[in-house]
């Protein structure tokens, strides 16, 4: 849980940069905790939402880790789980137009993060992750609904307005299964081999 919220924040704060094509939203306040402060206003606030069950890839599915080259090296067993969930990215702003203008920003950043682009990065971050495969619905952008409410959690009677955009997503990861920490997924090749043992790799004399 915490690492998806990490790349997807990550995400937005290296799009949104010092380098983003429309300077007014340059240096935007994003984070995964509720805008308390008049200073996040305006803001995007994500959230994720597993659905289903987390689950391990395959059935009995394991991977060796092995000391590269080195025959005689202790076999590791690895286990490689996946996930997946909603996240929601809410719009919160102090003006019904601002709302918008941040809406429209956020859709592009999402429908058009293949292109070769200054939005690009938003994508290249997520898909770059080295302690986590992600992979994005690209193709739906769902819409939660708009809102705006008066009073704010500083005690203000200024009326905050709220828009939600949702995508979805599913990830793997790897662990390390005695230091109870992600394994950097990035890193990891995985080889086919079958019976009989001499076409083993961890063997002298199989192929790698």
């Amino acid at each position: 849980m915490t690492h998806v919220h990490t790349i997807f924040v990550e995400a937005l704060r290296n799009t949104f940069s010092s380098l983003y094509p429309d300077e007014s939203w340059r240096s935007l306040k994003i984070s995964m905790e509720y805008p308390a402060s008049k200073d996040d206003y305006p803001g995007i606030w994500l959230a994720f939402d597993p659905i289903g069950q987390l689950r391990t890839v395959g059935i009995g599915h394991v991977e060796d880790d092995i000391q590269e080259g080195v025959a005689s090296s202790p076999i590791m067993r690895r286990r490689r789980w996946s996930f997946a969930g909603r996240v929601s990215f809410t719009i919160v702003t102090l003006s019904g137009l601002e709302r918008y203008r941040l809406y429209d920003e956020l859709v592009k950043i999402i429908a058009f993060s293949q292109q070769k682009n200054d939005r690009a990065i938003f994508r290249n971050t997520i898909e770059q992750d080295p302690l986590m495969m992600v992979t994005v619905n690209w193709d739906e952008i769902d819409q939660a609904g708009f809102g705006a409410s008066q009073g704010t959690p500083w005690g203000g009677d200024e009326i905050l307005y709220e828009a939600t955009l949702q995508i979805t997503c599913i990830g793997e990861f790897i662990s390390d299964e005695q230091k109870g920490i992600l394994l950097p997924i990035s890193g990891v090749d995985v080889f086919y081999w079958a019976d009989p043992p001499e076409h083993d790799p961890t063997t002298p004399g199989g192929w790698t």
